[in-house]
Formats: C-alpha cells, structure tokens, sequence
C-alpha cells in the first residue's frame, strides 16, 4: 500500500522487517557502544539516526520530508529547553545566595544519614504530588538532596536513583499532573478514578521503595566517614555564608509559584534574580560576580572569606555548579537524540511495531501484559510521555471495551509504563536531564529508581490476577450494552 506524501511523491509504509531492524540497531548500538565501550551516546544517536535516514530513503521519502520530521521532534522539545536553561541559571544563583547549602546545613542537623535516601525519595514524592511536576521537583528539592547526600558520603547512584524515582511519583499519582489528566481525558474517566486505579500500584511499590532505601542506606553509609564529613561541612558554611533562614528564601518562592500553577520558566528565573539580590544582601557577594556565577557557575573563589582559610575539595565540589552554559551539553545530546525520534515516528516505524507485535491480542488475561508493553515500546522508540499513553490508549481501547475491562485499567497500565519509566532511557530528554541534575549517569542510577521500573511489573502481575480499582458506573455501562 502506498500513499501521496506532502511533496507529491510516492512513499510506503516500512515493512516489520525495516522497522525492526532501525529499533534493534538503537537498542543494540547502546548495548555495545555504551555499556560494553563507554562511547557517548551522542553518536550513537547520530548512527541510528542514519540508520533511520536509509529506511526512510528506501520507503520512498525525501530529504524535506524527512526534514520535516527532524524540525517536529526538535520543535517538541524547545520548551524543554528553556526548562533547562532555567535550571542552569537558578542552580548557580542559588549557591550564590547561599540557598542550597544553607538548605543543606539546615537538614543535616535534623536528618540522619543512615535515613537520607529513604527521607530523599519522600520529600521528592511529596513535592511531586503537591506540584504535579518531575522537573521542578529535581531542580528544587532534588539538588538539594543529592547536596546533602554528597555531604554527608551516601553513595550517589543510590540516591540519585532515590531522587529521580521520587520526582516521577507525581507523574502517576498526582491530580496536578498533567499526565494523570491526560489519560483519564483520553480513556473519557474522571481524574479521581485514574487515581484511585493507580491506587493499588502506587501503595505497595511505595512501601517496598522505602523499606529497600532504608535498607540499602544503611548498609552504604560509613558512620564516621559521614559524622566527620558532615560536621566539617557545616563548620565551612557558617565561615562562608551568612547562615539565616532567608538564604531559602528562593526555594520557597518557587515552590509557591509552582503549586498555583504559574508559568515554570519566568518563576526560575524570578527566583535566580531574588537569589543575586540575597547572595548580595545578606553574604555581601558581589553583583557582577551574581552575574557572572548565572551564566558560567559560581566558584568558591568569588566568596571573599574564602582567601583566607583552606575551603575543602566537599564544598567546592558542592557550589562549583550551575550556570547556563553548564546546560550546553543537554542542548546537544537532546538535538541529536530527537533527530533519530522524529525520522522514526515520522516514516512510520512505531505504528509498524507496535501493531505487529501487539494489534492481534485480544484475550483478557493478555491484555493488560499487551498494552503495559506496548506503552514501554512507546516510550522507548520516542521518549515522549504524552505519546506512550496515547498510542497505545488507541490501539487498546475497543479491545479492552470487547474483553470487558473496564477503562481504569487501560488508564493505570499506559501511567505505569510512560512518564515514569522515561527518565530512564539515557537518550530521552528526561534522561538526559536527570543524569545532569544528579550528576549520575542513568545507567547507574536505574537500578536504584524503584519507583521508575516496578510499578510496570506490578500493573502486569496484578493484571494476570484480576486485581485492581473496578469503576462500577463503567461496568453497568458494558453490562447494558451486552
């Protein structure tokens, strides 16, 4: 079957055979290329994006065609960038002011190490849920855990993986969320019963995420490794910085102006310029060095008490951070990464996958299992949390309707599977933002993310049971129309 393109030329859809072929060289090129080689995952983005390139030439599509993809998958992720410049700039300005590590010093003395995980992934979940966003979560109370955790010598990937888990927590459980609002729009539920279907996932998955953090903290901690650490650390902040509960000032502004829901990007940068204006009011910093820290970092050398006594290697590793131009690498590694998704989606070969390996299932106990990995296909081959819940809502709606499911179940499994499973495909946009919020790559920080990976495996296995939120209004609907 072929069909007119835009230019007026012929063009098929791929075949299984090519579609496979582009989606296995991705998966494969990772495998060897990253985790066996340690090459960057910028080209291989680039080689999977000629492999793209070549299956779209042979389907019959031309350059501007394909172009057209490249500016669609680009164009998706402008707004994400402006994100991130934003991040870069109220980081640095907030170790200017003194904002992060006075927030730090603050928890240190209240927090025991052996419990910074565990408290990391609930303060991250709670945020979560009170502004329905991952991004801010990790940008705010994120950088401020894994400040603390550096600190205080807890092993890294495990609490980024903490952080990361925890910031997603609102993705699937949060009536702010917009990913919540999106499914029970698409599946035509209330908001309320996707949450309360989501229900019986998140509280387990919660639990188990907790008691493994508490665990898992305690057994990476060095007791007085950490006491010594964090004691020298606190020493250091009070001779470097005015230590006054307006210093996290910044912090609460912007977590207000997220939970009334305004626009993320001027609410960072209006808390990074009210971070200058502190760091200069209350340390007595200077202002071009405010300016200077925004765009390029901010440097212990700027703190004029720093001449004169031995800052140690903990706190110039902590505030040495930040800065617009610290983002450029995200920029790059995102561009190339949405070249390969926009060829991809464009020429076909996602409807081609997912259809093939899931468009012939119909019995019920199979469902659940089919739509949860259809959802992760999704979210694999494009990155893109909107679209993992929304194809596969599509391809599985009237099949769910036939085998008597009700909508709430198709809802929970697209959540469990898309948002929250995102930040860990390193190539994605939220990846990519994560590893450079927490300093981790996501190929160490995965295993630890409980919260990322498990509630996919649950929705299956509760799935396979039968177990799971009913909407009774729903099932007198299906029983009328039989």
């Amino acid at each position: 079957m072929t069909e007119k393109s835009s230019l007026s030329h012929t063009v098929r859809p791929p075949t299984a055979v090519e579609s496979f072929s582009c989606f296995a060289f991705l998966i494969g090129a990772i495998f060897f290329g990253i985790v066996i080689h340690g090459v960057s995952i910028g080209i291989i983005m680039v080689l999977a994006t000629v492999v793209a390139l070549i299956v779209g030439y042979r389907c019959g599509y031309q350059w501007k065609d394909i172009e057209q993809g490249i500016e669609q998958g680009i164009g998706d992720v402008i707004p994400v960038l402006t994100i991130v410049l934003g991040i870069g700039f109220t980081i640095a300005t907030w170790m200017f002011s003194g904002t992060i590590p006075v927030s730090i010093y603050y928890l240190l003395s209240i927090v025991n190490p052996d419990y910074i995980v565990a408290f990391a992934f609930i303060a991250c979940s709670a945020t979560a849920v009170a502004i329905g966003t991952s991004w801010g979560t990790a940008g705010t109370i994120g950088v401020v855990m894994i400040g603390m955790g550096e600190i205080a010598g807890v092993h890294m990937p495990l609490l980024a993986g903490a952080v990361v888990a925890g910031s997603m927590f609102g993705q699937i459980f949060s009536p702010m969320s917009d990913m919540c609002n999106l499914a029970s729009s698409i599946n035509k539920i209330s908001t309320y019963n996707t949450l309360k279907g989501t229900s019986y996932i998140v509280f387990p998955v919660t639990i188990i995420s907790i008691v493994a953090y508490l665990f898992l903290g305690m057994s990476y901690n060095e007791e007085v490794a950490t006491t010594t650490l964090s004691n020298n650390f606190s020493e250091q902040v009070e001779a470097l910085f005015n230590v006054n509960p307006l210093a996290v000032l910044p912090l609460i502004i912007l977590m207000g102006c997220a939970i009334k829901r305004l626009p993320v990007v001027p609410s960072m940068f209006g808390a990074g310029f009210l971070a200058i204006a502190i760091g200069v009011g209350l340390n007595g910093f200077s202002v071009i060095d405010g300016l200077k820290a925004s765009w390029g970092g901010f440097s212990v050398d700027m703190i004029p008490a720093s001449k004169d006594m031995i800052v140690s290697d903990q706190i110039r590793s902590l505030v040495g951070r930040g800065g617009i131009d610290s983002m450029a690498w995200m920029f790059t590694l995102m561009f190339c990464a949405m070249m390969f998704i926009g060829i991809f989606s464009k020429i076909g070969c996602l409807n081609v996958i997912v259809e093939t390996l899931f468009g012939n299932m119909k019995k019920k106990s199979s469902l659940v299992f089919a739509s949860v990995s259809a959802t992760l296909v999704t979210a694999i081959a494009t990155t893109e949390s909107y679209i993992s819940v929304i194809v596969p809502t599509e391809l599985f709606k009237e099949k769910f309707k036939n085998a008597g499911l009700p909508r709430v179940s198709l809802s929970t499994a697209t959540l469990s599977a898309s948002a929250i499973f995102i930040p860990l495909i390193p190539w994605g946009s939220t990846g990519i933002y994560m590893s450079g919020v927490t300093g981790v790559s996501i190929m160490q920080l995965a295993p630890f993310a409980f919260f990322c990976w498990m509630p996919a495996i649950m929705t299956i296995v509760f799935g396979f049971l039968n177990f799971g939120a009913k909407d009774e209004n729903e099932q007198l609907e299906l029983a009328e129309e039989k």
